[in-house]
């Protein structure tokens, strides 16, 4: 259910989350799935991503690599939910807040690839002026103090992100790891090709499977 900014989803408490690389893409866990980033970075993949996850039920949250007009173009199907404009997605009593696109279109892959501003950081704030259930990041970019250390070891979480401690990102590409709670932090791995860290290091294909029961909430990497 859709009310202003604030997208409810019941009944769901497992999903998988991953960015879009540029290698073969193998079989996806069953069941929904959110994809942060990296599909739309021209209209051949946006359209071989769309085919390929078919009738699953998919959440997309733009990244820096994608643009805005391949995704327009693209995603066309009810059970594909493109999260721009959504502040909140709220799962099973959390609250995920959704921060499409690179701060100030920093390091996004061109200039009309998705980015966010000052503008849209207060609107999510006055969106969730009244709200009170536990929060994470649904964010391509990570805040600060979370996986700062970008290319040539120039920190790039954004410390404008203070809404919550915690959440799942994708840049920059920090090794994917399994954690509980609402201050961990986790950057998804890539599905179809292995990520690359500032280091040099490499992270294999796979996604993070997010679970939220009545122990809580937490997050497990999961291979491909």
């Amino acid at each position: 259910k859709l009310e202003g900014r604030m997208l409810d989803v019941r009944g769901l408490t497992r999903v998988h989350a991953f960015a879009v690389g540029d290698g073969s893409r193998g079989p996806l866990p069953d069941g929904p799935v959110i994809v942060l980033g990296g599909f739309a970075r021209d209209a051949e993949l946006g359209r071989a991503v769309v085919s390929e996850l078919a009738d699953r039920l998919a959440f997309f949250v733009p990244g820096g690599e994608d643009d805005p007009e391949v995704i327009d173009e693209v995603l066309e199907l009810p059970h594909h939910v493109d999260l721009r404009g959504v502040h909140v997605l709220a799962l099973e009593g959390f609250d995920w807040l959704v921060l499409p696109g690179a701060a100030d279109g920093r390091y996004a892959l061109g200039d009309g690839s998705c980015g966010y501003g000052d503008a849209d950081v207060e609107a999510l704030r006055e969106t969730l002026a009244d709200r009170e259930q536990p929060r994470m990041w649904l964010a391509w970019n990570a805040p600060q103090g979370v996986a700062d250390l970008g290319f040539e070891g120039v920190h790039v979480g954004d410390p404008r992100l203070d809404l919550a401690r915690g959440g799942v990102f994708a840049f920059p590409a920090t090794a994917a790891a399994s954690g509980e709670g609402l201050e961990h932090a986790v950057s998804v791995p890539r599905w179809g090709g292995f990520g690359e860290r500032a280091d040099g290091a490499f992270i294999p294909p796979g996604v993070v499977e997010i679970h939220i029961d009545d122990e809580g909430l937490r997050s497990t990497f999961r291979p491909l």
